[in-house]
């Protein structure tokens, strides 16, 4: 499913809940039901939606290896997931709610993004 190449949906999306994974095809477009294990995903097959475009792209992000939370970090582009702690950041405390509402974790030795209410 991996893609060697960028794929493009040719249906126009408005926002990244818009888009889905079709796993059949590995493509992601708007208006298909989603597979529930592909729905937000921090690491391999995403989806989210150009802000140029407007089109479905489909991403892929490796999964990042940690042993703990001080090893991870998030990027919010192209869309969110999970990165390696930059060296600038090495020892700062990410603060749920005041610097997102997704807090970047490490879990099975890899690094993944959970979710709060704030």
């Amino acid at each position: 499913m991996r893609p060697s190449s960028p794929r493009t949906s040719n249906q126009a999306c408005k926002d990244n809940a818009d888009c889905h994974l079709d796993a059949t095809t590995a493509q992601c477009e708007p208006g298909i039901v989603p597979d529930d294990g592909f729905r937000m995903r921090f690491s391999g097959p995403t989806c989210h939606c150009g802000p140029s475009d407007h089109r479905c792209h489909l991403r892929w992000f490796d999964p990042v290896p940690c042993s703990s939370d001080n090893d991870c970090w998030l990027d919010e582009q192209p869309t969110l997931h999970a990165i390696r702690r930059p060296a600038r950041l090495k020892g700062r405390k990410f603060r749920g709610c005041v610097d997102g509402e997704q807090v970047p974790v490490c879990k099975a030795g890899r690094c993944t993004l959970e979710g709060l209410t704030c």
